[in-house]
């Protein structure tokens, strides 16, 4: 969250004025550096981190959305121009759930940006044959 935080502040045009939906936001931290450049953020993740990680640092004008990756699809997505994420691949389980989210945020005119620690290979290539099963282009830099 730290590193994607400041990647954020150092390219602040790609999110200012923008709808944007941080993905297993945790506590937060680089959706509301976001908001604080411009951004119009919603902070995801499911009930129990929302109420224990993410609402403690909740700020004026930043709302919150219970989220989770196996039951999203009654969540409409669309409406986000840009969705962020941070160390999110950890559990292969949810490395599909995942990446079906991104599929049903991904459109014209759409970016996401993720942030990873590779903690097991495994789980990181699972996410990258997956991921690359997207109509989107995906870049990948370590």
């Amino acid at each position: 969250s730290i590193a994607l935080a400041e990647y954020l502040i150092k390219n602040r045009h790609l999110v200012r004025g923008k709808r944007l939906l941080e993905l297993g936001s945790g506590t937060g931290l680089a959706g509301l550096v976001a908001h604080k450049l411009g951004a119009q953020v919603t902070l995801s993740d499911i009930p129990s981190v929302l109420a224990s990680r993410t609402m403690p640092n909740l700020v004026e004008g930043v709302e919150t959305l219970d989220l989770d990756w196996r039951y999203a699809e009654s969540v409409y997505l669309s409406s986000y121009e840009f969705v962020i994420a941070a160390d999110v691949i950890f559990d292969p389980e949810l490395v599909c759930p995942f990446v079906d989210t991104l599929r049903r945020f991904s459109g014209s005119g759409k970016s996401a940006i993720i942030f990873q620690t590779v903690r097991n290979i495994d789980t990181w290539e699972l996410f990258l044959s997956e991921a690359s099963k997207l109509e989107a282009s995906l870049s990948v830099t370590d």
